[in-house]
């Protein structure tokens, strides 16, 4: 029997935290907005750090698929069918959910995903077709965010994966992706970041996802 083919789970491969065993909604307590310190004299009061915290909210979502086979199939297989059969779908479950977890809508059914949330930054960059500034700038932004740049992780497009392997840092000069980094972060390449359906792009996503 020979399988359709399934990229590895990426999530977990950009080391995210996973909370196995969760029930119901649950709710973290969140340093929302940072506390930030003032110098003071000797007998000064204190000024206000501006820290604050709130609440995030996990909700669960569900996801199903179902198929038929027939009676036949099961009393005739040389194989374990319902073993494929059930490896199958966990495959295509799987497919949905790397997909959703990078595009899933907001407020859906579907669980949200990182192009679909609030607070993540694009940058800008004044070329759009300067491979080397946009991954700058996506450097700079998780830096600029007091983000760990050492172990940043970026996650690319199969057109981004394409258009960054053949740039330049400086035209005839030096590639943009060296020694399995790309602007020394690490990245990975994978077909559950959509290119863009506008003029034919890729789409990259870079941070600290261990955080």
């Amino acid at each position: 029997f020979i399988q359709a083919l399934m990229a590895p789970t990426v999530m977990e491969e950009l080391g995210v935290t996973t909370l196995n065993g969760l029930v119901g909604t649950i709710q973290f307590p969140r340093e929302s907005v940072a506390a930030s310190a003032t110098a003071e004299g000797e007998v000064d009061a204190n000024a206000d750090s501006g820290l604050e915290l709130d609440q995030w909210q996990m909700s669960p979502k569900r996801y199903s698929s179902k198929t038929k086979y027939s009676k036949q199939l099961l009393l005739q297989s040389p194989l374990a069918a319902e073993t494929i059969i059930a490896e199958a779908l966990r495959r295509g479950m799987n497919r949905k959910l790397n997909t959703d977890m990078f595009t899933g809508a907001a407020g859906g059914s579907s669980i949200t995903g990182l192009f679909n949330y609030t607070g993540i930054l694009e940058p800008n960059t004044a070329n759009s077709t300067d491979y080397e500034a946009i991954f700058a700038g996506l450097r700079k932004s998780i830096l600029a965010n007091h983000g760990d740049v050492a172990t940043a992780k970026a996650v690319l497009s199969p057109t981004a994966d394409e258009l960054a392997g053949s740039a330049a840092n400086v035209t005839g000069v030096d590639a943009l992706v060296r020694d399995g980094r790309i602007k020394g972060m690490e990245f990975m390449a994978t077909p559950y970041v959509a290119d863009a359906t506008e003029n034919l792009v890729g789409r990259a996503v870079a941070g600290n996802f261990d955080n």
